[in-house]
């Protein structure tokens, strides 16, 4: 008997269609074959479903998907992602990001992403960020940010794809960033079986990674893999291609995704910053961002969420910040599609320098000098408060 679990369906079959679904914080145990939208995909159409959550499988053989389990027929799957962990503990088993097994004839995946970190633990297990095992079908533009990971004595894993065993499937144009471990591994493709021809211009951070493999994916330092002259061959045509890049700030994502928000004011790094300033930032052109998660703090690396979902590209701080602090804040772009976590940029709030009277200066915090001119007045624009006997405003 074949068990096919999933949350939606367990098999989607010949000229069936899913489209415009997301689904959000599954949990998905079962056995053979699983994933989160369906354990098993014939000639469907599925488009635009975005899932995230966890699935694990627990049989003697299983493929296990953190968006399919296995991909059986024709599918056509496009503009999809899985965000979510993916683990298989049979004893034989492939386990993939989004795809457990591809092996439909005439099955065609592009622009997909999976970010989840995946694990074959079985004997024989073959791990993959967004694969686990490949011996049909097309993939093209696509990527994967995950680690893998596959048995220390037989399995296989790669930061894109564990197994690619038959001369028939392809994988074109796609990337990888995580981290394989296996008694074989590779960067993108932890064992390419048959002929090197299947993989064609796709790339790997050998940073992240640790692997310099070279024949199944191309090996680039992460600086690299955040230029855009490295992909050759990638469709970066602005407004219609496929990619889009913030060069030097980002990995290549797709043109339905958020780009990175730019700071506006106050300037990275800037210094006497006013004590209440509004946050400003523009949306990374030409790709405009649904909404926005605004984080703030004192300490560079762990901020607090203050603004979160909001529409617009400013945020005015409701309370004066202490003098002579710095200050971290980030914004982080958000779509139908993915979150782009956002640069972390710095100000710091000046000393306070009240205005004095012309002829006057400040000196050990106390005014000297006798003031001159017609009456002495000074405009003040905004009161900061009393203390010591001493009013402090701006001005």
């Amino acid at each position: 008997m074949y068990y096919f679990p999933s949350l939606i369906k367990s098999t989607i079959g010949t000229n069936g269609v899913v489209t415009d679904l997301n689904i959000v914080s599954a949990s998905i145990i079962g056995r053979t074959r699983s994933g989160v939208l369906a354990g098993q995909v014939g000639a469907a159409g599925i488009s635009n479903v975005h899932v995230s959550g966890n699935v694990t499988g627990k049989s003697g053989v299983d493929y296990i998907g953190g968006f399919i389990g296995n991909v059986a027929g024709a599918a056509i799957i496009q503009n999809c992602s899985a965000t979510g962990d993916t683990t298989s503990t049979s004893s034989i088993g492939s386990a993939g990001g989004f795809i457990g097994w591809l092996g439909g004839v005439g099955a065609i995946i592009s622009n997909c992403f999976a970010t989840g970190d995946v694990v074959a633990s079985g004997v024989v297990g073959n791990a993959g960020g967004f694969v686990g095992w490949v011996t049909d079908g097309d993939i093209v533009d696509c990527y994967a940010t995950g680690d893998s990971t596959g048995h220390v004595a037989i399995g296989n894993a790669g930061g894109f794809a564990g197994l690619m065993n038959q001369n028939i499937g392809t994988i074109t144009s796609s990337y990888s960033t995580g981290a394989p471990s296996a008694a074989t591994s590779g960067g993108f493709c932890g064992s390419l079986v048959v002929n090197e021809g299947l993989i064609t211009a796709c790339y790997y951070d050998s940073t992240t990674s640790g692997k310099s493999d070279t024949g199944r994916g191309i090996p680039q330092i992460t600086e690299d893999m955040k230029l855009l002259a490295t992909f050759i061959g990638w469709d970066f045509t602005e407004d219609t291609g496929v990619w889009n890049i913030s060069e030097e700030i980002s990995y290549p994502l797709f043109d339905l995704m958020p780009s990175p928000a730019t700071v506006v004011s106050p300037a990275n790094g800037g210094s006497d910053v006013s004590a209440l300033p509004l946050l400003d930032w523009s949306a990374g052109s030409p790709w405009t961002p649904v909404s926005y998660d605004v984080y703030f703090g004192t300490t560079s690396g762990s901020l607090s969420l203050i603004s979160e979902g909001q529409i617009g590209t400013s945020y005015q701080l409701l309370s004066a910040l202490s003098r002579n602090t710095e200050y971290f804040w980030r914004v982080d772009s958000i779509d139908q599609n993915a979150i782009d976590t956002g640069t972390e940029w710095s100000f710091t709030i000046g000393a306070f320098a009240p205005p004095l009277p012309s002829g006057t200066s400040l000196v050990g915090g106390e005014q000297t000098g006798t003031a001159t001119g017609t009456n002495n007045m000074v405009t003040i624009k905004k009161l900061i408060g009393f203390a010591n006997n001493t009013m402090y405003y701006e001005t």
